[in-house]
């Protein structure tokens, strides 16, 4: 009787226990998972914004510096030729309205227009003012063209296309990169007193760069390998800081 009683009393106790337990930690479990929740959806809320920002911002700084790509479409040398007669077209209108053009030529033809300011184009006896993506955006797409090829001789109507995309030009940032031929490393034991481990390991390195005579020198405790790593680094960055001021 006594075990009975000793076990029903510590079942009660242990029930208690489960849920008193469940009192407090279940509403912080609850109130946590909640904050999480808030705290990604304010994130997402936030790169959204910024993502928004972004492509606001290269609008507005790449709305007067835009690409034309052309690729011919069906047609063969005709669809070919109708490619390049568009991109001459394009060339020569963006060049008449006083436009910086630069032709590009890798897996297709493209063109590269930039201006300084907005255009001004007379449009129903009305001059507007216009960026040029806004000009050429509604270019983009498939043009068609039906005609006699020169090379037909039946005289047959053949249809050609091609393709052309409007897009903003990104300027490539330039890279800068350090040839290790030109690095020029030298090493000497260290003058400074520590004992019969200066004798063994020339820690101690002096190195400059060639060509534009910068002067770098350092005590170092690690490898000297390390040291031509760092040296590279500290050149790089150095060259980039120069080039940014100028």
């Amino acid at each position: 009787m006594k075990k009975l009683l000793f076990f029903f009393y510590c079942y009660i106790w242990f029930d208690l226990f489960v849920h008193v337990s469940n009192f407090y930690i279940k509403p912080k479990n609850y109130y946590t998972h909640k904050a999480e929740r808030t705290k990604k959806s304010v994130l997402k809320r936030y790169s959204f914004q910024l993502y928004n920002k972004k492509q606001t911002d290269l609008y507005n700084d790449n709305k007067n510096f835009i690409r034309i790509e052309f690729r011919p479409g069906v047609g063969g040398e005709e669809a070919f030729t109708w490619s390049k007669e568009l991109l001459n077209t394009y060339k020569l209108f963006a060049e008449r309205n006083k436009c910086k053009v630069e032709k590009i030529q890798d897996i297709s033809d493209s063109l590269v227009i930039s201006s300084k300011e907005n255009l001004r184009i007379i449009k129903e006896d009305k001059q507007i003012e216009i960026n040029l993506y806004d000009l050429f955006k509604n270019e983009s797409g498939i043009h068609q063209v039906k005609r006699i090829p020169k090379n037909d001789s039946k005289n047959r109507i053949h249809s050609s296309t091609a393709t052309v995309a409007i897009f903003f030009h990104k300027k490539e940032e330039p890279k800068y990169e350090i040839n290790l031929k030109d690095l020029k490393i030298s090493t000497f034991r260290s003058s400074k007193p520590g004992g019969q481990n200066v004798n063994k390991i020339k820690e101690s390195n002096r190195s400059n760069r060639i060509r534009t005579y910068n002067f770098f020198r350092g005590y170092i405790t690690d490898h000297i390998n390390k040291k031509k790593i760092d040296l590279i680094y500290f050149e790089k960055g150095k060259l980039e800081y120069i080039l940014n001021i100028f």
